[in-house]
């Protein structure tokens, strides 16, 4: 599945993003930074996302230095959640009380990070996400490396949902495909083209082939 993922600071541009994809896909990613675990920054009141008035999906990436300063309640709109691996004294909490909540709930990890830094987790989330650029902004070029640890991570965890976010175009879209994971993130080579839903089109065919 091609999953339109948005990263603004202004939260009027995450609610005209959503009214561009809203109509030909089911699930849309927004991404929540807060300036300190990566380097960009977005809008920070995930309270917001409950005035969001869309049939699709929503699903919030929180890369912040603290999640659970985001958990504070349920939002109704939002159906799924992830943070980072890498927030590690934070990790057990979080999984617990977004599932306490009624999420689906997800780890990400960096570039960077070992798949090894998940094992202990893995029984207790829904899916994985992994990061193909180095995150905090989108447009970073796509880190190559990644690949080979998705397909350890699949030989090791066959039935884990895997995710891919970062850095996906027509070039790469592809060789994320050979790994065997369908549910694969893109923003800005997504929301930049002159017809978005051409292009969400175009992708959504590339991962049927």
């Amino acid at each position: 599945m091609i999953i339109p993922g948005i990263l603004e600071k202004d939260f009027m541009e995450v609610v005209n993003k959503i009214q561009l994809v809203q109509d030909f896909t089911t699930i849309i990613q927004i991404d929540i930074a807060d300036g300190k675990l990566v380097k960009g920054e977005t809008f920070l009141e995930i309270d917001r996302i409950a005035e969001i008035k869309t049939k699709a999906e929503i699903e919030i990436h929180l890369m912040v230095e603290n999640p659970l300063q985001y958990l504070v309640k349920k939002i109704n709109n939002i159906s799924r959640i992830c943070a980072q691996i890498e927030v590690k004294d934070y990790i057990e909490d979080f999984i617990n009380i977004s599932h306490d909540f009624g999420y689906i709930v997800g780890l990400s990890l960096n570039p960077e990070t070992e798949i090894q830094k998940l094992d202990r987790f893995l029984s207790k989330i829904d899916y994985v996400q992994f990061m193909t650029i180095i995150p905090g902004a989108q447009g970073n070029p796509f880190v190559y490396n990644v690949l080979a640890k998705i397909n350890q991570f699949r030989q090791l965890y066959p039935k884990m949902p895997v995710q891919v976010d970062g850095g996906i175009d027509a070039e790469t879209l592809p060789l994320v495909l050979e790994t065997g994971v369908r549910d694969v993130i893109i923003g800005s080579h997504l929301f930049n083209q002159s017809d978005i839903r051409d292009a969400y089109i175009k992708f959504s065919n590339e991962e049927l082939l």
